[in-house]
């Protein structure tokens, strides 16, 4: 005997609509730029130059502001447009993006421009990749390519690479040292700050609280994370609520990644 079956499927998705946006006139028929350096250490402060060419024809508008794609808050050391220092522009520095204004020094033409600005890069293959704006108008921004934008550089590229050879866990600082979870509002809280580096997905995580005998007081984070800056407060208290007694303590940050597992340890100080 064969038995046939017939599947209705009653439920599903359509689309109604379709929009696109586009631009007439465009910001410039092309941006190119390119960034120098491209192999940096992992977590080291660094000097970037990012220069940029744009190609705008006589029906565009051109443009008066930039947005840079940036792995942490960066802060500008320098403009030029056409080679000469600019002093009048603005900043906006978050911490994944950098977006810069020089209404007074728009770009119409092939004049050349240059950024330099300092920000850290904590993984391989990071992209500083830029749209170009007109703040004049309500149009859609240029995204930037890469590409040949300054004869000083020669990356022709936006990607920064970083050396392999470092540890992916870096820089754990406490601050303060010593602090005095007495609710009085001074010192309250001791906050722990460290780098990840290098990674290219999001992987576990713990950072706890050891007396120097070894034992654990406080688990204050289990999670995943990727590569990036991150900080964690402790307030004093040990996993019952209870404040811990004056002494030296140890923070510990365990990471479990495919190339190992990397553990950073401190000494945190509680007075009152």
């Amino acid at each position: 005997m064969r038995i046939f079956q017939r599947f209705f499927f009653t439920q599903g998705a359509k689309l109604d609509s379709l929009a696109f946006e586009y631009s007439t006139p465009p910001v410039a028929r092309l941006v190119a730029a390119e960034i120098s350096p491209t192999n940096v250490a992992p977590g080291a402060l660094t000097t970037f130059r990012y220069a940029v060419r744009a190609r705008v024809e006589s029906n565009d508008t051109g443009f008066d502001a930039l947005e840079i794609a940036t792995p942490t808050r960066a802060t500008v050391k320098e403009l030029k447009i056409g080679g000469m220092p600019v002093d009048n522009f603005s900043q906006d520095a978050q911490q994944d993006r950098l977006i810069v204004r020089f209404p007074d020094h728009r770009i119409e033409d092939t004049t050349p421009l240059e950024l330099s600005f300092d920000t850290a890069v904590l993984r391989f293959g990071t992209r500083f990749a830029g749209r170009a704006f007109d703040l004049q108008t309500d149009e859609l921004p240029q995204p930037i390519l890469p590409g040949n934008a300054s004869p000083e550089l020669d990356s022709d590229d936006l990607s920064v690479a970083v050396s392999l050879g470092t540890k992916i866990l870096k820089s754990v600082e406490v601050s303060p040292n010593a602090f005095t979870p007495n609710g009085d509002g001074a010192n309250d809280l001791a906050n722990i700050q460290y780098q990840i580096l290098k990674l290219t997905k999001a992987v576990p995580v713990s950072v706890s609280i050891y007396d120097l005998a070894g034992r654990l007081i406080r688990r204050l984070y289990d999670g995943t994370e990727e590569s990036g800056i991150y900080s964690k407060p402790w307030d004093g208290l040990d996993d019952q609520n209870k404040l811990v007694s004056p002494g030296l303590y140890l923070v510990r940050i365990s990471i479990d990644a495919d190339r190992g597992q990397g553990d950073r340890t401190a000494l945190i100080g509680v007075v009152y």
